[in-house]
């Protein structure tokens, strides 16, 4: 199974023009900070896999600014995670009018909505792709 993850995510990252020394940000499920925290940082450095890992767990109007932050703070190259996540992070960015040009984004574990890959395409400036 990991052989399988591993080619899985290489031919992923040639299909999309990136590599294993991107940086990258996931959005994903797993808390890393406790779920009464109301601080930030909501993230954490994985600097083995170049790897901001974004928890999802505590994105909303209260947040999103900061993990938009980080995103830049990190220059991060793409993204990759949950469809709704990443575009509730992508409305906040047109809302503040800020672009955080990246070179992909790629959803997974839920549809991508058009509406989605519009707010998505918009804010980060690029292509938006999903799994």
């Amino acid at each position: 199974m990991q052989n399988w993850d591993a080619l899985n995510e290489a031919r992923l990252k040639r299909w999309n023009g990136l590599s294993h020394e991107n940086r990258w940000g996931h959005v994903g499920g797993q808390p890393v900070v406790p779920y009464n925290q109301n601080r930030p940082p909501y993230w954490v450095w994985n600097s083995a896999l170049n790897q901001l890992y974004l928890s999802c767990m505590h994105i909303g109007p209260h947040s999103n600014a900061a993990y938009l932050a980080a995103i830049k703070k990190y220059r991060l190259d793409y993204l990759l995670g949950y469809s709704s996540s990443i575009a509730l992070l992508a409305q906040a960015a047109l809302d503040a009018k800020v672009q955080i040009p990246l070179k992909c984004v790629i959803t997974d574990s839920e549809p991508l909505l058009d509406s989605q890959r519009r707010v998505i395409a918009e804010a980060f400036v690029c292509p938006v792709r999903e799994t």
